[in-house]
C-alpha cells in the first residue's frame, strides 16, 4: 500500500511538471471566451443597433469554442497511436462520464425549475425522458458541443493514424483544401456539394491545425508575430464586417492559438501562484463548461433590476458576469479537488 501510493504521488508529481504552460493558458483563455459569449448572448445583446460593442462581443468571445477544438487537436493528435480499445476506454470515459453526472445535475435544476414544457409532472416521465433527452441534445442545447467533440474522438484514432503518415506539405495542402472549401461555404453556398458538408467539417479543419501548429510551428520566433498581427486583424475584420463566421472564425482561433502556443511563458511559469491558476483554470474547464449556463442564469433571475436598464448599461454586464463565473467555479472545482475519496474523473476535473 504505501508502495502504491509513494508511486502515484511521484506519478502525479511527474505528470504536472509535464504540463505544457502554453496550452493550459489557451485552455484557460478559451473557457473565460465561452462564459463571456453566453453571458453575452443570454441577455439577448446580439444587437446591432449596439454597434461596434455587439462586434467586439461577437468577434471576439465566439472565438472560445474552436479555441478548444484547436487545443484539443493539439493535445491528442500528435500523440503515440493507441489501440482502439484503449483509445476510446480512456477518452470516451473521461468525456462521457461527468457529461453524464453533470447533464443530470441541469436536468434536475430544469425540471425544478419548470424549465420543461413536455414534462407532465411526474417521476416516471421524468426519469424516462432522461436517456433521449441527453441524446438528443434537450437537456440544455450548449451541450452541442460535447456531442460535436464526441464524433471528433470518434475520428480520432484514423486522424492520428493518417497524419503520422503525412509530410508536413501534405498536411498544409488538407489545410488549404479546407481553407477553400470554408470559402465556398460562405461565398458560393449554392454549391450543391457543400450540402454534404457539415458543420463538423469546420471543427475538424480547427483540430488538425491545432496539430499542425503544435507539430510544426511551436518555438518559431517568426510566428508569433506573424501570429500576433494577424489576430488583431482578423479582430478587427471581425468587429467591422459582423465577424465571418464560415472561415473568419475559426481562422481567428487558429492563429490565436499559433500565437498563444509561441508566446514565450518561461518568466510567467516561474511563478508558482499564476502558473497553478492557469494549470487549475485549465484542469476545471470542462466541468465549468458542463455547468457554467444554469449558474449565469440564476445569475441574471437574481438580478432583474440592473438588466431592466437600457441597453447600453446591459451591454457591459457580461464583462463583471464572466469573471464571478470563474472565481465562483475556481473555488468551488479546488474544494472538490482537495477532496481525496470523490474522483476527480466525475465531473471532469482533468
Amino acid at each position: 500500500m504505501l508502495y502504491l501510493c509513494t508511486w502515484y504521488i511521484v506519478h502525479a508529481c511527474v505528470m504536472v511538471q509535464n504540463r505544457n504552460i502554453n496550452i493550459d493558458l489557451a485552455k484557460a483563455l478559451a473557457m473565460v471566451l465561452v462564459v463571456l459569449q453566453h453571458a453575452w448572448t443570454m441577455l439577448d445583446l446580439d444587437n446591432p443597433e449596439l454597434g461596434l460593442v455587439c462586434g467586439a462581443y461577437r468577434a471576439i468571445a465566439t472565438v472560445g469554442v474552436p479555441l478548444f477544438v484547436f487545443v484539443s487537436g493539439a493535445l491528442l493528435l500528435p500523440r503515440p497511436i493507441a489501440s482502439l480499445r484503449l483509445f476510446y476506454k480512456k477518452r470516451m470515459l473521461r468525456l462521457l462520464l461527468p457529461f453524464v453526472v453533470l447533464a443530470l445535475v441541469v436536468y434536475l435544476m430544469t425540471l425544478c425549475t419548470g424549465g420543461y414544457t413536455w414534462w407532465d409532472g411526474t417521476i416516471k416521465n421524468a426519469i424516462i425522458s432522461f436517456v433521449p433527452a441527453l441524446l438528443n441534445n434537450q437537456i440544455n442545447t450548449f451541450h452541442w458541443f460535447v456531442h460535436m467533440l464526441l464524433a471528433l474522438y470518434l475520428l480520432t484514432p484514423f486522424m492520428q493514424y493518417a497524419l503520422q503518415r503525412l509530410s508536413q506539405r501534405e498536411v498544409e495542402g488538407g489545410l488549404l483544401v479546407w481553407s477553400v472549401v470554408m470559402l465556398l461555404k460562405q461565398y458560393y453556398p449554392s454549391l450543391a456539394i457543400l450540402q454534404y458538408v457539415g458543420s463538423l467539417w469546420t471543427y475538424m479543419g480547427v483540430y488538425i491545425a491545432g496539430y499542425y501548429i503544435i507539430q510544426y510551428r511551436v518555438g518559431e520566433r517568426m510566428y508569433l508575430w506573424i501570429a500576433t498581427i494577424t489576430t488583431l486583424l482578423l479582430y478587427v475584420w471581425d468587429m467591422l464586417t459582423d465577424c465571418a463566421t464560415q472561415l473568419g472564425l475559426p481562422l481567428t482561433a487558429i492563429v490565436l492559438g499559433m500565437l498563444l502556443l509561441n508566446v514565450p511563458m518561461k518568466t510567467v511559469s516561474d511563478v508558482s501562484f499564476v502558473r497553478q491558476v492557469i494549470r487549475n483554470t485549465s484542469r476545471y474547464s470542462y466541468t465549468i463548461y458542463l455547468l457554467h449556463i444554469p449558474f449565469i442564469r440564476m445569475l441574471y433571475q437574481v438580478l432583474p433590476n440592473v438588466i431592466s436598464m437600457n441597453e447600453q448599461v446591459t451591454a457591459w454586464m457580461p464583462l463583471w458576469i464572466m469573471p464571478i463565473v470563474m472565481v465562483t467555479f475556481y473555488i468551488g472545482c479546488l474544494c472538490y479537488d482537495k477532496i481525496k475519496y470523490l474522483p476527480n474523473q466525475l465531473i471532469g476535473i482533468g
